[in-house]
């Protein structure tokens, strides 16, 4: 597929003004502010459901709560359908991804504090940042403090 016809597939179903009115008027800081308030509380509120529904019931029950809200904003079947074979598949191998990312997510979170599962978390984006370009000063203090938060990460003992 070339570029423009992929450029073609991702672009946002007609008509659907709803995001991107909203994406216009406020500020990048604040979608990022509202997404950490929600990378943290959803985990916080699954751990509270996990002995209701299970760990892997919680996987599902945000992976069909996602679906409910954004399928409505986003139309993504539109997308789906103007796409080729190749790209349907890769959209489908990346909703297969995304689906074993948040099972291990949440099976991490059983096993694990939440503090501790959200610093390994960052573990893959820093090495990505090490890897890309050669890291400045600042850079490296910001590496050697997440480095030392998970290295001298201690849970809470019981008792």
């Amino acid at each position: 597929m070339d570029d423009q016809t992929q450029a073609l597939a991702a672009t946002p179903a007609p008509g659907n003004f709803t995001l991107g009115k909203l994406t216009e008027k406020l500020p990048p800081h604040v979608w990022f502010g509202v997404s950490a308030v929600f990378h943290y509380l959803g985990p916080a509120f699954a751990v509270l459901l996990f002995p209701h529904v299970g760990v892997l019931g919680m996987a599902w029950l945000r992976i069909a709560t996602a679906a409910l809200i954004f399928a409505p904003l986003t139309r993504p079947w539109r997308s789906f359908a103007r796409a080729d074979g190749t790209t349907r598949l890769l959209l489908l191998a990346f909703g297969a991804c995304l689906a074993v990312m948040n099972c291990s997510f949440y099976l991490a979170l059983d096993r694990l504090p939440i503090s501790l599962v959200a610093a390994i978390e960052f573990v893959g984006i820093i090495g990505v940042v090490v890897l890309r370009q050669i890291p400045g000063f600042i850079d490296c203090l910001g590496i050697a403090l997440v480095v030392a938060g998970v290295a001298f990460h201690k849970p809470a003992s019981a008792g």
